[in-house]
Formats: C-alpha cells, sequence, structure tokens
C-alpha cells in the first residue's frame, strides 16, 4: 500500500476511536480525500434503506464535484461469529444474546482497498475501553458504499457539471458535510 493511503486509513481509524471516546458510539460517517489537500467529513443520519440509497448517489455528486481520490466508510454494527447461514437469517445481528459490537472501517482509492473489523471493547460500566482487531483484509469488500469513485480519469466537464448540481440541489437532510484542510483541520460547514 502506498503511503497516503496508509496514512489516511490510520487516522481515520484514530478519527473513529477519538468519536467513541468522546460519545460512546459511531455513527455513520465517509470521509473523502481530494487531489487538492482537503477531507470531507460526511456524517450520515440515514434511518432506512431508501435514505442510504440517496446518500450514496449524493456521495458519488460530491466525490465527483470535489475531486475526491480515496474515502474511507466508517460504521458500528453488530455481528454474529460461528453461526450457519440458518440461523443467520432466523434472528437480527442486534437481538442476538452471543452478538459482538463492531467497528468496521473500509478504504478504497482507485488502485488500493483495505478493510478493518474491530470489536469494540467496553468496561465493567459499559463505557468504551478499547478497539480490538478483528479482522483485516485488502480485499474490496463489496456493499453499497463500496463504489463511491469512479476508477475512471473523470473530465473536468463532468466534475463541473456535478458540483454545478450540487450546488442547485445541496446535500439531503440526513448528511451533514464538513470540508476541512487535511494539515490543519481547519473546517467549514457545508
Amino acid at each position: 500500500m502506498n503511503t497516503q493511503f496508509t496514512d489516511n486509513f490510520t487516522n481515520d481509524v484514530i478519527f473513529a476511536t477519538q468519536l467513541i471516546h468522546e460519545s460512546g458510539h459511531l455513527d455513520h460517517f465517509v470521509i473523502g480525500y481530494t487531489n487538492d489537500s482537503k477531507k470531507l467529513l460526511v456524517a450520515l443520519f440515514c434511518e432506512n434503506d431508501e435514505q442510504k440509497d440517496i446518500a450514496v448517489m449524493a456521495l458519488k455528486i460530491l466525490f465527483l464535484a470535489n475531486g475526491v481520490y480515496q474515502y474511507t466508510h466508517l460504521s458500528e454494527a453488530w455481528m454474529v461469529v460461528g453461526i450457519n447461514n440458518e440461523d443467520i437469517h432466523n434472528i437480527k445481528c442486534s437481538e442476538r444474546d452471543d452478538r459482538i459490537e463492531t467497528i468496521i472501517v473500509n478504504s478504497f482509492s482507485k488502485t488500493e482497498n483495505a478493510s478493518h473489523i474491530y470489536k469494540l471493547i467496553r468496561d465493567n460500566d459499559n463505557k468504551f475501553s478499547k478497539l480490538d482487531l478483528f479482522n483485516e483484509t485488502n480485499e474490496k469488500i463489496e456493499g453499497r458504499f463500496s463504489d463511491l469513485i469512479s476508477l475512471e480519469q473523470v473530465p473536468i466537464s463532468i466534475q463541473s457539471a456535478a458540483a454545478d448540481l450540487l450546488e442547485k440541489s445541496g446535500v439531503p437532510s440526513f448528511m451533514e458535510v464538513y470540508i476541512m484542510d487535511v494539515k490543519e483541520n481547519n473546517k467549514t460547514v457545508n
């Protein structure tokens, strides 16, 4: 993996850890890195699959308009390990006694992928204690948020059209977008 990809991924894991320390949980975030040294931090507050699908379309336009070359998807999820496929459909993971609380960190660029799943460890008072690496891979993890950037070179006219569309329509109400300088972490809210 190239150094910039790895540094961004590591910083995103640190960001997730800090958020959990501060609030006790991690909501749903996507972080995009642009060619002009900006970082787009997008908080998602989707309540259903339809909003998630709309968020995917909005993120594609946002990333295209801003020239995002790498992004990381961060989410908290319940998982159950070591059960057969028949069992998994009978009871939701969030309702099972043998579930584990995890943080999933997937990062994608045009040439690289990284995915880590961390088990979220809490103390006896149910306060966040630490993240334990549970699983890692450099394979692409397929899912709703796995193809948000184009693998091809995008003409500047298409990028400009996406920026115009974004300016006219804005982002959905269940998304908050923060743009900051990567080096200084100065942020502006859109």
